[in-house]
């Protein structure tokens, strides 16, 4: 299946009220162990979309969790990978979701969240080492 096949196959259910999240499905039946890193592969066919898929975990029913926020359509291994955990071993039959996503452009993750929180962490993380400075300072020295 094409990668636009794939996406199509993850509609929202009509039934579902909850979010408007995609539900990525178990493509055949697996196992999860406990302990470990799972990992699902979907594959696809053809090329690979620009899109970075963004994982939304609010599935809170499943004993699982996915432990990436993002995931993609890798063009090399024309695979996605879905790495997932869980506490006890399960059996997930195919056809059933495991996990919500939206479609997300690369540049709206690099505006949004990694310049704007790197940036912010660093000035705080300045100020407070030269505020402690100056308070010593002033205690000890007198200035």
């Amino acid at each position: 299946m094409n990668y636009i096949e794939l996406i199509r196959s993850w509609n929202i259910p009509a039934n579902n009220t909850l979010c408007s999240c995609w539900a990525i499905c178990v493509p055949k039946e697996i196992t999860l162990h406990p302990g470990i890193v799972n990992e699902i592969n979907i594959p696809f066919k053809g090329n690979s979309p620009k899109h970075i898929l963004h994982v939304k975990n609010h599935m809170n029913d499943k004993p699982w969790k996915i432990i990436n926020e993002y995931i993609w359509f890798n063009e090399q291994t024309h695979l996605i990978t879905i790495p997932i955990i869980t506490h006890s071993l399960q059996s997930i039959k195919a056809g059933e979701p495991i996990c919500h996503i939206r479609l997300t452009e690369p540049e709206h993750i690099l505006q949004n969240t990694i310049k704007g929180w790197y940036f912010i962490k660093k000035t705080i993380i300045k100020f407070l080492i030269k505020s402690k400075t100056l308070f010593y300072n002033f205690f000890l020295f007198g200035f």
